[in-house]
């Protein structure tokens, strides 16, 4: 799973986050791993502000509020039972 948007010392987008996500993502076929990306998903580098706003966020705009962790869960679950369902419909 990538990381979610965050914002670095409360204020920037966290290009960090951006540049790990992407790094995961590149790196998931050559090392033979499944991943998932949470920093789409929860909208990527600018969503920050909006998604505080909808209160998924904590003060800090780095941590989640316990909504946040509850919708990025409901997510992957969502995403992960999907994929599950994919595979038993196109094993041979």
């Amino acid at each position: 799973m990538t990381p979610p948007p965050s914002l670095f010392n409360r204020r920037y987008p966290n290009t960090f986050a951006a540049g790990y996500a992407k790094n995961i993502l590149m790196q998931e076929t050559e090392k033979d791993y499944a991943s998932w990306d949470l920093y789409s998903e929860m909208g990527g580098l600018f969503s920050v502000n909006k998604n505080a706003a909808k209160g998924l966020l904590s003060a800090d705009k780095v941590h989640y509020s316990k909504a946040g962790y509850e919708k990025q869960g409901a997510m992957f679950s969502e995403a992960f039972m999907k994929a599950y369902d994919n595979f038993i419909t196109n094993r041979k």
